[in-house]
């Protein structure tokens, strides 16, 4: 069975779970061409990378993903088989990481789990494989598992609010970017515009989520609104290592809603949309290798 290496700028960082190839369309684009013609030129434009990893990744790469604006990077998708001979390789240029996602998390889980990622590349080129490759620490196709089931969840002045949290959305950001023609250049340069950022939706018990609620009556009527700071951390099986730690700024209120399956206020669950500014995260030394 073939697997996937991802290398950044001519090493080795890690086995991807999953990959779909870039694909390459051709834009037209009309350019002045003195007076009043203009000139068509075709413009390859290249597809997101779209992956999936979770732990054994190099440090390299987890800081790529967490510092994408200043980061773009040259590599290479690697296919290999079993016995590590190289099969295929995509070669890419200038490549900005466009998406992070994180997962459903539910602590009510048994299922092992992964973050998605997705880059775009200014360009690539397919090439064939051949080679024998050393894989180093990589050589193991198994990775750390995770459970979708363990994490810790926290929220400023909610402490026992966020601890009766049983399941976290998925969530993430994403990195625009811009296409600009440059001169005769048969490529647009990729230029980056803004990260966005999805909201946070937790759920937990009625009888736990005071806090959350007297939050939401105070943004309502305008009494005490202010944006708080919080953390999402992403445990080992054994519930205590940290993998993945998330530090989010200016975290504001934006609804609750309350099930109404269930008459027992100890086990209505009360669901809680929040937005956040900003998104810190980083990869602890039990994750990398």
């Amino acid at each position: 069975m073939n697997s996937y290496l991802l290398e950044l700028d001519g090493k080795l960082v890690g086995r991807l779970l999953s990959v779909d190839m870039p694909g390459i369309k051709a834009e037209v684009i009309n350019q002045p061409a003195g007076g009043s013609f203009t000139k068509q030129n075709f413009s390859p434009i290249v597809s997101d990378v779209k992956f999936r990893f979770g732990t054994g990744m190099s440090r390299t790469f987890y800081e790529w993903i967490e510092n994408r604006i200043p980061m773009p990077k040259t590599g290479a998708i690697v296919v290999v088989d079993a016995r590590s001979n190289e099969v295929s390789r995509v070669e890419f240029l200038d490549a900005w990481v466009t998406a992070f996602v994180v997962p459903e998390l539910d602590g009510g889980s048994k299922q092992d789990t992964s973050f998605v990622g997705a880059f775009r590349p200014q360009r690539v080129n397919y090439a064939k494989g051949g080679a024998k490759i050393t894989l180093g620490p990589y050589a193991s196709t198994a990775q750390k598992q995770w459970s979708a089931s363990n994490f810790k969840f926290g929220v400023d002045g909610l402490p026992s609010e966020t601890s009766s949290v049983s399941k976290i959305g998925s969530f993430g950001s994403s990195l625009g970017l811009h296409s600009m023609p440059v001169g005769l250049l048969p490529r647009p340069e990729l230029i980056p515009t803004k990260v966005s950022n999805s909201n946070l939706i937790v759920t937990l018990p009625l009888g736990s989520a005071e806090g959350f609620i007297r939050w939401g009556q105070d943004t309502v009527e305008g009494r005490g609104s202010a944006a708080k700071s919080g953390f999402l951390e992403i445990l080992g099986r054994d519930n205590k290592t940290t993998y993945f730690t998330f530090e989010f700024t200016d975290i504001s209120f934006n609804s609750t809603s309350i099930s109404k399956t269930v008459n027992d206020r100890a086990t209505r669950l009360v669901t809680v949309e929040m937005s956040f500014n900003s998104m810190k995260y980083s990869a602890s030394s039990a994750a990398v290798l």
